[in-house]
């Protein structure tokens, strides 16, 4: 088993590219269509990086950002989002998120951002 990429997005197109984008790059994925789902899952220490939305239907991408990095705080997290406001990127930065990349990324972008996170 090798290193693992965790996707929080509550649209299943979105989900479905993130997944086959990160496995061509020869990345394991689970993949989550909520927050409640994510935080049901009992992490393996082999997750080297979270993709989350912004927008779920159950909670705030900000407020599940807080709760994750309570219990994972060296856990590098990648904010994916359609709100381009530069005010909602300082926030997330701000709250922990160490990468922000807007919808609808550019695959070489998002891939080059996992790596790093990751490494």
């Amino acid at each position: 088993m090798g290193p693992l990429v965790l996707v929080v997005d509550d649209d299943p197109a979105v989900r479905r590219a993130l997944v086959r984008l990160l496995r061509s790059a020869d990345l394991e994925v689970e993949a989550f269509a909520s927050g409640s789902e994510l935080l049901a899952f009992e992490r393996p220490l082999r997750v080297v990086c979270l993709v989350l939305d912004l927008h779920l239907p159950d909670m705030n991408g900000i407020d599940l950002l807080r709760l994750i990095l309570v219990s994972a705080p060296d856990l590098p997290v990648l904010i994916l989002t359609g709100e381009s406001d530069p005010a909602v990127r300082d926030r997330a930065l701000r709250e922990g998120a160490r990468a922000f990349v807007l919808k609808p990324f550019e695959e070489g972008r998002l891939l080059e951002e996992v790596r790093r996170l990751s490494s």
